[in-house]
């Protein structure tokens, strides 16, 4: 862990990054409790934080690779990790986050919540819970996550295994406003490029309903496995 160094105006803040809307709501709820500084990670114009809670989804058991950047270039006193993800299998990525990062991390949770690819999933709702992770911020030691086992498949060939698992395709009601391109550099008028992670991100910002998605029989099949429910808090 390197000096703390404040470099600009230091301040307590909740930083997010969101596709669907799931961790964007879980972070607006740690601000209002917190009264801490809502931000959008991608927006973040200061990287110098005081006390922080970092919140956004984990993709396909890993840190998303569009935030690995944004990421690295945080400065800050502590930091909890709040990680959501489709209740499917998390990975070990609260471990991974921590090694990206270059100061101290003092708690983290995997926090299950509707699947981006499940639209009829119910959408998270146990924010009661979510206090507990709040008061991880008063540690003052480094946490220790407990080591989590990863699928062998989730590092191999991410982008190839994307593509084949999740297919984004415009209709007819699509009029080239240009929505989807503001919030993802990986689309252009509906159409993606080799470096989308599928996030559908695009998708949800679509104001016209003009994008859809397919999933392959393999993806299907998964995502009927049993389904984690239980937030898990370190």
């Amino acid at each position: 862990m390197r000096d703390y160094e404040r470099v600009y105006k230091s301040m307590n803040a909740v930083i997010y990054w969101s596709n669907t809307g799931e961790s964007l709501k879980i972070a607006k709820y740690i601000s209002e409790k917190t009264g801490y500084e809502l931000c959008e990670l991608m927006s973040l114009k200061e990287k110098t934080f005081d006390d922080i809670f970092l919140v956004f989804p984990i993709h396909y058991q890993s840190v998303p690779k569009t935030i690995v950047r944004p990421l690295k270039g945080l400065k800050f006193h502590k930091a909890v990790l709040v990680l959501t993800y489709g209740k499917m299998k998390h990975g070990d990525v609260l471990n991974e986050v921590q090694k990206i990062l270059h100061d101290s991390v003092v708690g983290g949770a995997y926090v299950p919540c509707k699947h981006t690819y499940l639209l009829n999933d119910k959408s998270f709702n146990e924010f009661d819970k979510i206090d507990n992770i709040i008061a991880l911020i008063d540690r003052d030691s480094e946490a220790i996550f407990t080591k989590q086992k990863r699928n062998i498949f989730a590092k191999i060939l991410p982008n190839t295994r994307h593509r084949l698992s999740v297919t984004i395709y415009k209709n007819d009601d699509c009029i080239n406003c240009g929505e989807c391109n503001k919030v993802c550099s990986h689309i252009h008028n509906g159409v993606v490029d080799k470096r989308c992670i599928r996030c559908l991100k695009c998708y949800f910002a679509c104001p016209h309903d003009a994008l859809e998605f397919e999933l392959s029989p393999l993806l299907k099949d998964y995502l009927k496995s049993q389904k984690k429910k239980e937030i898990e808090i370190y």
